[in-house]
């Protein structure tokens, strides 16, 4: 009995889930933009006293995925009683408005009732609606990661959601707050890359149309995509520029960088800067802090940060009392110095440095 009994069932599904053999016309849809049903033209009917339509949208194995209610009738219901208060039949025409937010096949079911001069008649129209994905109006190509303030800007529009106020957008931070979100398919990272609290996190933009994501096809190579992009923002490199030798990089070399006490050997040019993947030159000034300066002579006693951008500067102070009355003249004297610092991202720098100097 219970074999039975599912063998019903399933006989039963096949019988009201059934593929429709016989479409009156096939229409291409792009998922989420409302389309028309007929594509190019409306369901007419001639001698109308009275009519009501009803729309299924079933899926490709014909089952029913929900009632299509946003239908159009010329003239209206309403208008309908009006003009066939005499008893003569007027042209009726019908169509539907419908969105479907998922590419694949389906079938749109109508089914008319109408009374006419003749008597009453019903009809059942089917139609193959075939949804596929849109395609980006110009193909997107990212980095995994880029550097604070760097310059990003891109658009997702495509070619088929051709309302400019349907697009919107919404750039997140690593915690899925809200950094920006604005109207319209064009994102400026900007704000999102000159916060330093989101250095070294991921950062999220998420872009709809009519209010939810979406994917689309790359015109160049077919492949689909989603309308979600996450990157990793990151801070340059350390970089000082000086007349002094940094004996980690130039072991036993010392003896090339001698020098006289001035202001230009005084002066150490701090950077932030590292080439971004395009090959350009992203440079921000650290914000210096907690600068020690040691020294392994009384010629230097310390140091204080100078902050600008992009670059910002260490003034190395001079005891020009030492110098002045302690230090031969003429003569020199072997300088290394052990320089720290954190930037404003938290991160410790350590440089060292060594020269002779002449005075």
């Amino acid at each position: 009995m219970k074999r039975l009994f599912i063998l019903f069932i399933f006989i039963s599904s096949l019988i009201i889930a059934q593929v429709p053999s016989n479409v009156s016309d096939t229409v291409k849809a792009v998922s989420l933009k409302e389309f028309k049903v007929p594509s190019d033209k409306n369901i007419v009917l001639q001698d109308v006293l009275s009519a009501s339509f009803a729309g299924t949208l079933l899926d490709a194995n014909g089952s029913v995925v929900r009632e299509s209610s946003n239908g159009v009738q010329i003239p209206s219901a309403d208008e309908l009683v009006k003009l066939t208060r005499g008893g003569r039949g007027t042209t009726v025409q019908y169509s539907l408005l419908e969105t479907i937010p998922n590419p694949g096949t389906y079938y749109m079911k109508i089914d008319i009732n109408f009374r006419s001069e003749t008597g009453s008649r019903s009809a059942t129209a089917y139609y193959m609606v075939i949804v596929d994905y849109p395609t980006i109006a110009a193909p997107l190509e990212f980095s995994d990661s880029y550097l604070f303030t760097e310059q990003l800007k891109f658009s997702f529009a495509t070619i088929e959601y051709g309302d400019p106020t349907l697009y919107t957008f919404d750039v997140q931070d690593a915690s899925g707050s809200s950094i920006e979100s604005g109207e319209g398919p064009i994102v400026d990272m900007a704000t999102a890359f000159s916060q330093e609290k989101n250095v070294d996190r991921s950062i999220r933009v998420v872009g709809m149309y009519n209010g939810q994501e979406f994917q689309f096809k790359n015109p160049v190579d077919g492949t689909v995509q989603s309308s979600t992009w996450e990157f990793l923002l990151k801070a340059p490199q350390m970089s000082m520029f000086h007349v002094w030798i940094d004996p980690d990089n130039n072991p036993n070399n010392a003896e090339n960088s001698i020098f006289y006490l001035n202001d230009k050997a005084m002066l150490l040019y701090v950077a932030l800067m590292q080439p971004n993947a395009k090959g350009a030159y992203i440079a921000v000034g650290p914000k210096i802090r907690g600068l020690q300066v040691q020294s392994t002579s009384p010629i230097i006693t310390g140091g204080r940060p100078i902050e600008s951008d992009p670059f910002s500067f260490i003034q190395l102070d001079v005891d020009n009392d030492y110098v002045e009355n302690i230090m031969e003249s003429p003569g020199s004297e072997f300088v290394q110095l052990t320089i720290t610092f954190t930037d404003q991202f938290n991160r410790r720098h350590t440089q060292s440095l060594e020269a002779y100097v002449i005075n």
